[in-house]
């Protein structure tokens, strides 16, 4: 499969982006002089518009099923085996509190308000709430396929659920989630992904810059 190389180089700086903006507290209560610097977590943003990028450049013409098939199996098992590492981990040294509720929750990618943080709706795995809206965007991604108007259906249902979310407070896990605004990051994905098919001008390439100063 041919390698678009920006974008493999762009996937570095949002992992590094991510593991800074991690790093930057090594522990809860350490107070450390890089507290305030939280331009790091724009990675998972480039991450999720990279993801629109490349469902839309690989997977355009794909079967429903066979491109679920491929999305579980690249990421069900090593998320699963880094939840029950975890809770090993936690259990067996730390002897923290966990709840099966919590775990079956986790392990299916149903968002949901955490066991210890209980304003935040993330999974045990704490990274893991961005594959909670990975896994919706691949479902709506799919159902799309089987109608073969891709973006036509992806648009309406992503911008449809978004402004649902701002119509209707509520303050349900699955709700909030479902209609977040950051699933417009995987819809910008989609539209680059598009715009770049046919070759794009040099001088158009360029305006990225001067918007994301704006932006």
């Amino acid at each position: 499969m041919n390698k678009v190389l920006s974008i493999q180089y762009l996937r570095a700086v949002a992992a590094l982006m991510v593991v800074f903006h991690h790093a930057r507290i090594p522990y809860e209560g350490f107070q450390s002089p890089l507290n305030g610097l939280s331009f790091g977590q724009a990675g998972v943003d480039i991450f999720f518009v990279i993801s629109g990028f490349i469902m839309y450049s690989t997977a355009e013409r794909a079967r429903a099923g066979d491109f679920l098939r491929r999305r579980l199996i690249r990421i069900v098992p090593m998320y699963w085996i880094a939840i029950l590492v975890t809770l090993l981990i936690k259990t067996g040294m730390f002897h923290a509190d966990f709840s099966l509720k919590d775990i079956g929750l986790s392990l299916a990618f149903i968002p949901h308000y955490h066991l210890i943080h209980t304003d935040k709706i993330w999974p045990y795995l704490i990274p893991g709430w961005t594959l909670n809206f990975e896994m919706l965007f691949y479902g709506l991604f799919a159902l799309a396929l089987l109608t073969k108007r891709l973006i036509l259906v992806l648009s309406g249902s992503i911008l449809g659920l978004v402004i649902a979310g701002l119509l209707v407070k509520n303050s349900n896990a699955l709700w909030s989630t479902y209609t977040h605004p950051l699933l417009l990051e995987f819809l910008a994905g989609i539209f680059i992904a598009r715009a770049t098919k046919d070759g794009v001008s040099r001088w158009w390439s360029l305006l990225v810059i001067p918007a994301a100063l704006v932006l």
